[in-house]
């Protein structure tokens, strides 16, 4: 499949298809689903972020503070995203002759076009930045300025679109899938499939003993707290016994 070459830097595809969709299920059965996911829904998409440095000067309380740091913002969306910065921590992005996908793997790609430009995401990082050092737009200086793209595995599914970083193999939006409650049927196979370890079947016998031992605590705590009661409630058997038996 022929693709456009984006003649901007990218970064990376660390994490393949497959680990990719190994990621998502294991995601998924954290929230109770177990879902067999097909490679056929899931694809590439790869898009543009502006990438800045930025100094800032300001004098607090005449205390002279500088800070400085790094910020990205979509080039299609125009939303600052910061959390994008720690992509360099894996890997530095670079032009490169393809997209970084095997030539044998078959998977659909989508490459985004950026549709906010260099001023106008200036314009944005130095209004973001303003609100969050509160300072004034003449203190803030912007250096760096890079588009770069960054590829992203996302997977349909009915109810909702799973996204991950093909980077970090970070899932971007794991809040959105809901949580499952089990059926008992499910919890006892998961139960005895925990058990079947050794080591896993000592900690569910350490963990029944340690719950026995806990409740006979309780009910002697409760019986010390309410011995005058137990007393009396003896008693009255003891007489009924008596009268009656």
């Amino acid at each position: 499949m022929e693709l456009k070459q984006i003649s901007e830097k990218q970064f990376p595809i660390l994490i393949d298809k497959g680990k990719a969709i190994e990621i998502m299920q294991k995601a998924l059965k954290k929230k109770g689903h177990i879902a067999e996911l097909a490679k056929d829904n899931i694809y590439l998409t790869i898009t543009p972020y502006w990438f800045f440095f930025y100094d800032i000067d300001n004098n607090i309380d005449g205390k002279y503070k500088h800070t400085t740091g790094q910020t990205a913002l979509s080039a299609l969306t125009n939303k600052v995203d910061e959390s994008i910065t720690l992509l360099f921590k894996y890997e530095k992005p670079k032009v490169t002759e393809d997209i970084g996908l095997p030539k044998t793997e078959r998977v659909q790609v989508s490459i985004k076009d950026g549709i906010v430009d260099k001023e106008e995401a200036k314009k944005t990082i130095t209004k973001y930045l303003c609100s969050k050092f509160n300072v004034d737009k003449d203190n803030i200086s912007l250096s760096g300025i890079e588009l770069i793209y960054i590829p992203k595995w996302k997977y349909r599914l009915e109810e909702y679109k799973l996204q991950i970083d093909a980077v970090s193999g970070k899932i971007n939006n794991f809040e959105i899938i809901k949580e499952r409650e089990q059926s008992n049927s499910e919890l006892f196979k998961e139960m005895l499939d925990d058990i079947k370890s050794p080591k896993n079947f000592l900690k569910y016998l350490f963990s029944i003993f340690k719950q026995l031992f806990l409740g006979i605590i309780w009910f002697i705590k409760e019986l010390g707290k309410n011995y005058k009661a137990i007393i009396v409630i003896v008693l009255i058997v003891l007489v009924i016994y008596l009268i009656f038996g």
